[in-house]
């Protein structure tokens, strides 16, 4: 056997967990940057040692497949060969009192490749809505599915703070199975928590420290519910209580919800499929063919509304409001006589009871569906593109705010990919929106 060729020492760079199943570089005790050709793979959830001692252990891989060989050589017998061998696999043939010890003996890495993988990309699928949560504290966090599948948490501790990276799928046993992560801020422990579909199941994350996030599967915890695979939304209830709804394989559309109890200092869940339950009507099922992803909202009197399109573009909202019984289904579209919308839907609520839900047509117009409580049960459909002759937005790209004095904000990308602000402040007046392109607005941004 030949030594390896050490080149120097590689700075630390501490940011990922050392969770089971990820390999991190070994070092010498004291000096966090001195990892050269060694690394080791975490056959445990490592974190709450390797995480915090020598700077940190730098977690720069996982293992994807093969796992099953690293159990079979944690399996074999060890022994001390003397000198810097006092713990070495070895075969069950082999006689550490008077064999010779052979290459067949050990076990032994015959190639390396050295390969780009992919999956460790940052860079966000433009298909998948980013989430995103912060509180007064301006701790903030946003969930991405990378292009390659992987669902990621960017954290920001206060304005001045740097930002870290968590890769959801380490915390899961299916590599890669996480995607379409969903965040908030749960004000009962000021707590920061995502939840991403995988195949195991609704996986729950808390943050805790740092990058380090705790995991839970709300469907192996809730006996008898069904796993949600698509359009994962959230939303949080005036009585506090956090809700995760999405569509199963089925086309079902599954809501879990804290209980309002807990158990080992942690919130409980329940679940329902609506389908088979709320939109059962006469034993017909009224659930819509959802064919974008879901957005929710809730309004100041306490209503629960989940909104997506179907495949005719129309826009369907599943809502419930205190004092009914169930969940119901309604095609706002076919009230208003609104034209056929793609990409997804993006709500926002005022102050004085308004619901607006946004979204862009085939030739990229913005599209308002609106309705404020005068209106009783009358929504109205506004094309703010046609009304203002402003710019056509990406499918897809559509984005919404308020700010605390009443402005209404709708951003959207353009063909130049330029971020364009659809706008409207109460001291303009009824319908006086504005439209500003704040990628030409603000000096040297990108498009």
């Amino acid at each position: 056997m030949d030594h390896v060729t050490q080149q120097d020492p590689i700075e630390n760079e501490f940011e990922l967990s050392n969770v089971k199943w990820t390999v991190a570089m070994a070092k010498l005790d004291g000096d966090p940057d001195s990892a050269t050709s060694e690394w080791f793979i975490n056959l445990a959830d490592n974190s709450d040692n390797l995480d915090n001692q020598n700077g940190g252990f730098t977690v720069f891989g996982e293992v994807v497949g093969g796992r099953d060989v690293v159990d079979a050589i944690t399996d074999l017998r060890v022994v001390n060969l003397g000198g810097n061998f006092t713990t070495v696999p070895v075969g069950d043939d082999f006689d550490v009192n008077g064999d010779t010890l052979l290459n067949s003996d050990l076990v032994v890495i015959d190639d390396i490749v050295l390969a780009y993988d992919p999956a460790t990309s940052l860079a966000a699928d433009q298909t998948v809505v980013p989430g995103g949560a912060a509180n007064g504290a301006n701790h903030t966090t946003v969930t991405i599915t990378s292009e390659f599948g992987s669902a990621l948490a960017f954290r920001q501790m206060g304005l001045s703070g740097g930002w870290t990276v968590t890769d959801l799928n380490l915390k899961t046993e299916t590599s890669g199975g996480a995607t379409h992560p969903v965040t908030w801020i749960d004000d009962k422990d000021d707590a920061t928590y995502a939840a991403a579909v995988t195949p195991d199941g609704l996986l729950l994350y808390k943050h805790t420290q740092g990058d380090t996030w705790t995991v839970r599967n709300l469907n192996s915890e809730v006996q008898g519910s069904e796993r949600i695979t698509s359009s994962l939304t959230t939303f949080v209830g005036t009585n506090g209580l956090s809700y995760l709804v999405g569509v199963t394989a089925d086309g079902d559309v599954m809501l879990f919800r804290q209980t309002g109890g807990s158990q080992n200092g942690e919130y409980t869940w329940t679940a329902r499929n609506l389908s088979e339950t709320d939109l059962l009507v006469n034993n017909l099922d009224t659930t819509p063919t959802f064919v974008s992803p879901l957005s929710s909202y809730v309004t100041s009197w306490g209503g629960l509304n989940v909104v997506g399109l179907d495949a005719q573009g129309d826009i369907q909202a599943l809502w419930w409001a205190p004092g009914r019984p169930a969940w119901s289904v309604a095609n706002l579209s076919q009230q208003t006589g609104a034209p056929a919308l793609q990409g997804t839907i993006a709500p926002y609520l005022t102050d004085w009871g308004a619901i607006n839900l946004s979204g862009t047509d085939a030739n990229g117009h913005v599209v308002v569906t609106w309705w404020i409580p005068s209106f009783a049960g009358d929504w109205v459909q506004t094309n703010l593109t046609t009304l203002k002759s402003g710019p056509s937005l990406a499918t897809g790209s559509i984005a919404t705010y308020v700010t605390p004095w009443g402005g209404t904000n709708i951003l959207g990308r353009n063909a130049d990919g330029d971020i364009v602000a659809y706008w409207w402040a109460p001291t303009l007046g009824p319908g006086q929106w504005q439209i500003t392109n704040l990628s030409e607005f603000i000096q040297g941004a990108d498009s």
